[in-house]
């Protein structure tokens, strides 16, 4: 039996163990591992607040102890559909980082995979100016208009496909 799951950014970990999984449905996904979308963060945050080089690659440096969250391992062995939603938006996560899980999914083989960008979605896919977390609490609660209706026409369209 195929179904359908909505899970948070350890989606892949979930879904590559379960294979009644049809599709995944990827808010903000990563495959790189979480050291080094953490430590990247930290540096990106500081310089985008302006502070200094020497400032933001110390406090990287204090972020190498922080626990790998998400495995890339996992993305390479899903053979379930994914739509992978990404954010344009995101002052904390560089393109080459945003990009690592869909080359994880190629190296799967996983032919299923669509790519939706969405210029002024955040990191909370809230609609935004710069991205970076100082105007989190400046913009409302709602999600970029048109999200929820990407991801249910995505389903919609592939409801009983499976290119397995």
């Amino acid at each position: 039996m195929n179904s359908a799951q909505m899970i948070p950014r350890p989606g892949a970990t979930v879904a590559a163990r379960r294979p009644e999984v049809a599709f995944v449905v990827s808010l903000a996904g990563i495959a790189v591992t979480g050291y080094d979308t953490i430590v990247r963060q930290v540096e990106l945050i500081l310089l985008a607040a302006g502070r200094s080089a020497d400032e933001a690659a110390a406090a990287a440096a204090q972020q190498s102890a922080i626990l790998d969250l998400v495995l890339a391992r996992n993305w390479e062995s899903l053979e379930a559909l994914v739509v992978d939603i990404k954010r344009a938006q995101i002052a904390a996560l560089p393109p080459e980082q945003q990009q690592a899980l869909v080359q994880a999914l190629a190296r799967a083989g996983n032919r299923g995979v669509t790519v939706v960008v969405l210029p002024e979605a955040n990191h909370l896919f809230q609609r935004a100016v710069t991205g970076g977390p100082e105007e989190y609490a400046l913009l409302g609660a709602e999600l970029v208009p048109g999200l929820l209706p990407r991801i249910a026409d995505w389903i919609s369209d592939r409801a009983g496909s499976n290119p397995r």
